[in-house]
């Protein structure tokens, strides 16, 4: 068995097309509403820029294309949640108000991936000693991959 014996059609693959203007709005409220239910930010002081945050969607929606056509599987909450941080440390769109040269992405990552792999962790009846001094060095300093992300989360909670 070879792995060319799968469809090569291109016409076979599913196609990504970006989100529409009228399903950006809700989306993009979807996309914050989760930040702000995993992250304890005062986000009266906190800034986005509205077309980074659509193009980290578009992104992730890719990816999800990428998961179904080269794995034959769907991506998951766990790699899912990896690229959104990922995506935030690289793109940084969000600033906070009062000085944006401070970086409130690199927070903002740690703190929405820490609370998912607890919340996972606990789902999964393990209790797990979160690195968050490693990881804040990893993710300041390193030059992380997608891989590498989604490798780290879920060396984790396995």
């Amino acid at each position: 068995m070879t792995i060319m014996n799968k469809a090569t059609n291109p016409a076979d693959f599913p196609i990504y097309e970006n989100l529409k203007k009228e399903e950006f709005k809700n989306v993009l409220d979807d996309f914050i509403n989760l930040l702000k239910k995993t992250t304890f930010c005062d986000w009266k002081f906190i800034g986005k820029d509205d077309k980074l945050i659509i193009e980290i969607i578009n992104l992730i929606q890719k990816r999800r294309v990428y998961f179904h056509v080269f794995h034959e599987k769907q991506m998951g909450e766990l790699n899912e949640i990896s690229l959104v941080c990922f995506w935030i440390l690289k793109l940084r769109p969000f600033f906070y108000k009062k000085n944006p040269r401070i970086n409130i992405n690199l927070t903002l990552s740690i703190t929405l991936f820490k609370q998912f792999i607890e919340r996972m962790a606990k789902i999964k009846g393990k209790k797990i000693d979160f690195p968050t001094n490693h990881l804040l060095h990893a993710f300041k300093y390193r030059d992380l991959s997608k891989e590498a992300i989604m490798a780290i989360a879920e060396s984790l909670i396995c």
